[in-house]
């Protein structure tokens, strides 16, 4: 089995090298980071919530929702333990 994507924290590297993030202090970027986070989990949250149209997921559709899944676990470890 091979690690889950890191799908958020790519987006999160992206948003932050065009934002120039990484030009901020090293407490704003974490603070950035973390409300980047929040958003994404919120939207994930609702993406949850909007698949009751009767239709069924597909594998692909499953996978990619279990990997952002764990990697927000991860995330939320990392913030619990003062590594992020």
């Amino acid at each position: 089995m091979t690690a889950p994507a890191n799908l958020i924290e790519q987006q999160w590297q992206d948003f932050a090298s065009v934002y120039r993030v990484a030009g901020a202090g090293p407490t704003q970027v974490r603070e950035c980071r973390r409300a980047f986070y929040a958003g994404a989990i919120s939207l994930f949250h609702l993406l949850l919530g909007v698949s009751d149209d009767g239709s069924e997921p597909t594998e692909t559709n499953l996978a990619l929702l279990n990997d952002i899944n764990a990697e927000f676990q991860r995330y939320a470890d990392d913030l619990e333990n003062g590594r992020a």
